[in-house]
């Protein structure tokens, strides 16, 4: 019998993926200056770490640079740590695809106030990826690391984990900057904000720049842990997030021409209350758009500007319970231009009533009598008596309609409106009116 239970914990042991252990820890020498990575004096080791025996140590103290100009393959792990305010930039230099990819583990920015910038000045693609563990930005008892990745081609993240923005509740403050056509993919997941990290901030920037996870069931997240707040991404001027799913933790996706594509067959964007918040401008497709507790808002356009959110839900919609959704109208004399003077939401797909549209009047004017749609929708299903509409930070007379393809309102100019005040008629301009 105990000859058979050992064979089994052999045979299982077995099936256990290999993980190798390291034995040199091959430390970067250099302090300033450009320097290569494949010069065997600018390491502690003496060699050029290669293989799964090395752990790699950038513990930098000044600015300097990394030129990279073959595929390095296999070093255990990888760390960078900066003394003293200084930027490291890591560069790839030739003209062919090449990249850096570690065994277990890449953490950027092991010290508070690290700052690395990932780039390439050959025509060839750069990856900068770990296999087999996840890329961590920010230290285990550090933030305020900033990451900037830059330039077409090259990409940052895991094979088969995923890539973490804040490690815990002891790391906050963290920026990673994907700009010029640059790029994340992870297998799993993308984190902005981490097991209570709070404050991190992602802004992926222009054509081309993207976040996304190829993983089936993979998501991206904004916040992760009830403890972290105050986590977002920014997603502007063309940038794209493509993932299976969203979910939002107490923290803000905010886009400004920026596109959400999410690919999962039965979720999309999902808002998790406390102060989750979807805001700004752009183009989202995805199976649908809830919130599972009360205390999430979507917000239309931004403060101070205006802007058309367009999104196309091919699942079970948006459903609106748990939401205040908010919008604002401006000034209307010169004529109604969507997303100029005031917001617009625009849903191929179906609405279920519930939750809250807020209308912000606060910069609101007409020259004449108006009818204006505001939210455009393909179907409206539920009871529209469970939507609740309320108008704020506005003197002007106004009411609203809910119709078949969507939400209206409608006003008049204060003296017109006075003159069927003095005539008796004014109480049928402020009655609700729901068409079917």
């Amino acid at each position: 019998m105990q000859r058979n239970i050992s064979l089994a914990l052999i045979a299982a042991a077995l099936l256990l993926p290999h993980t190798p252990s390291h034995a040199v820890d091959a430390t970067w020498l250099p302090t300033s200056g450009e320097n290569s990575y494949t010069d065997p004096s600018n390491w502690s080791s003496g060699a050029v770490p290669s293989g799964t025996s090395y752990r790699v140590v950038f513990t930098q103290t000044g600015d300097q640079t990394v030129l990279i100009g073959q595929s390095v393959s296999g070093p255990y792990d990888m760390s960078i740590r900066d003394t003293d305010g200084g930027v490291l930039h890591i560069v790839w230099t030739a003209n062919t695809n090449g990249s850096v990819t570690t065994y277990s583990g890449l953490r950027l920015g092991e010290a508070d106030g690290d700052q690395i910038v990932i780039r390439k000045t050959g025509s060839g693609t750069f990856s900068f990826r770990s296999n087999w563990g996840n890329t961590v930005i920010g230290g285990s008892s550090s933030g305020n690391t900033t990451v900037t990745v830059q330039g077409a081609g090259v990409v940052v993240g895991s094979y088969d984990q995923s890539l973490l923005v804040g490690r815990n509740s002891s790391s906050n403050g963290n920026v990673l900057k994907i700009e010029s056509g640059a790029a994340s993919i992870s297998r799993l997941g993308f984190y902005a904000g981490y097991a209570g990290s709070s404050n991190n901030l992602v802004q992926v920037t222009g054509s081309g720049s993207k976040i996304e996870v190829t993983n089936v069931n993979g998501k991206v997240y904004i916040g992760n842990g009830s403890s972290g707040s105050g986590n977002r991404i920014e997603v502007t001027d063309g940038a794209s997030i493509i993932a299976p799913q969203i979910d939002i933790q107490g923290g803000t996706l905010f886009l400004n021409n920026g596109t959400v594509s999410l690919n999962h067959t039965a979720a999309g964007i999902t808002l998790n209350g406390n102060k989750s918040r979807l805001e700004g401008s752009g183009t989202i497709t995805a199976h649908s758009i809830t919130s599972s507790t009360a205390g999430s808002v979507v917000r239309v356009g931004q403060t101070g500007t205006y802007g058309t959110l367009n999104v196309t839900l091919t699942g079970s919609g948006w459903v609106n319970d748990n939401i205040s959704l908010q919008l604002a109208i401006g000034d209307l004399t010169d004529g109604e231009i969507a997303g100029s003077n005031y917001d617009f939401l625009n849903i191929t797909g179906s609405f279920v009533a519930g939750g809250e549209v807020v209308i912000d009047l606060a910069n609101f004017q007409i020259a004449e009598p108006i009818e204006l749609q505001i939210i455009s929708w393909t179907e409206l299903l539920g009871d529209a008596a469970d939507l609740l509409v309320r108008f704020e930070n506005g003197s002007f007379p106004v009411t609203y309609s809910i119709a078949a393809d969507g939400l209206y309102i409608q006003s008049i100019p204060e003296p017109a409106f006075s003159l069927l005040g003095a005539a008796g008629l004014s109480l049928l301009w402020l009655r609700r009116r729901t068409q079917g």
